[in-house]
């Protein structure tokens, strides 16, 4: 039996093509411990239709923020939140790009909510990058479900 070529690669978002940025250093108003702690009492606390949309996910954060103490306006956190909270990775970026080169299809799977998912989309530049973004919040079923991977396959 020949090689078979191969016709597609599926990439996860976080530890893959993005890694974990330096989000609270010292000239930020909390630091990176209050930070996470934070975000994980956020998502943690978040119901399923803010996780979905973007415009309730800043409201949800703005409440969540307020009553945490957070001194500043919510639009200060969430942008600090994306411009340093996660660093694309140049190397596996490149990788994409020689695959697609080759003629290998490249596509996102990814877990996230809907606000991180327009910021990869379209800030990132994932949108442009990659065949296909396959996200759960636009899937309606997360990884590790069987239910996220029958839809990304059944796009494909």
């Amino acid at each position: 039996m020949g090689a078979r070529k191969l016709s597609g690669v599926i990439f996860d978002a976080d530890g893959v093509l993005q890694h974990a940025g330096p989000f609270g250093t010292q000239d930020w108003v909390w630091s990176a411990q209050q930070h996470r702690d934070f975000v994980t009492g956020f998502y943690r606390a978040a119901a399923p239709d803010t996780l979905a949309d973007v415009d309730a996910f800043i409201a949800a954060c703005e409440r969540a923020l307020a009553q945490a103490g957070w001194p500043r306006e919510a639009a200060t956190y969430l942008a600090r939140w994306t411009q340093d909270a996660v660093i694309p990775d140049p190397a596996m970026l490149e990788d994409v790009r020689r695959l697609r080169a080759a003629g290998v299809a490249c596509y996102l799977g990814s877990n996230q909510d809907a606000f991180w998912a327009a910021h990869i989309e379209t800030t990132l530049g994932y949108g442009q990058l990659l065949d296909d973004l396959f996200i759960s919040c636009r899937l309606g079923a997360a990884k590790p479900q069987a239910a996220f991977f029958e839809a990304m396959l059944a796009q494909v």
